[in-house]
């Protein structure tokens, strides 16, 4: 596999087949030509790891939620939600930051809207402040008629 990216930038691989998906998984690239890191996260914010909107008829909308919980003992602040490719077919409109306290969850709202008859991939970076700083990557997927 060639992989164009910069030294310690992060990566998401997952193995598709079609309709089928292995489970996304997200590595740092290093310099050494040695083997990948796994990307370092905190264990107590659990973010979902991808979203499938559906298929839809080419023009007509539905939503889905990501879900964030915030397993920590401290609050943690959502900053950003932002498209890695601003791909047209997803929408994001939630109003930042949301602050979540200790043991709590929020679910971020995603429109999809195919422009396009085939499949559709983005991936969604929420971004993260608090006692750490992260930006976890969310793959979102659909098909449009």
């Amino acid at each position: 596999i060639e992989i164009n990216a910069r030294p310690d930038e992060e990566i998401r691989l997952q193995l598709r087949d079609g309709d089928l998906r292995g489970p996304p998984a997200d590595y740092v690239l290093n310099t050494d030509g040695g083997q990948l890191p796994k990307a370092p996260r905190q264990p107590c914010l659990v973010v979902d790891l991808e979203r499938a909107m559906g298929k839809l008829t080419v023009g007509q909308s539905a939503g889905q939620s990501v879900r964030v919980r915030n397993d920590c003992s401290d609050q943690v602040r959502l900053e950003t939600l932002t498209l890695r490719l601003n791909e047209p077919a997803f929408a994001i409109p939630a109003a930042l930051p949301i602050d979540l306290a200790a043991g709590t969850q929020t679910d971020v709202d995603v429109q999809f809207t195919p422009q396009q008859v085939g499949l559709v991939e983005e991936i969604l970076f929420v971004t993260t402040s608090g006692p750490f700083t992260e930006r976890r990557p969310v793959t979102l997927y659909g098909r449009g008629l």
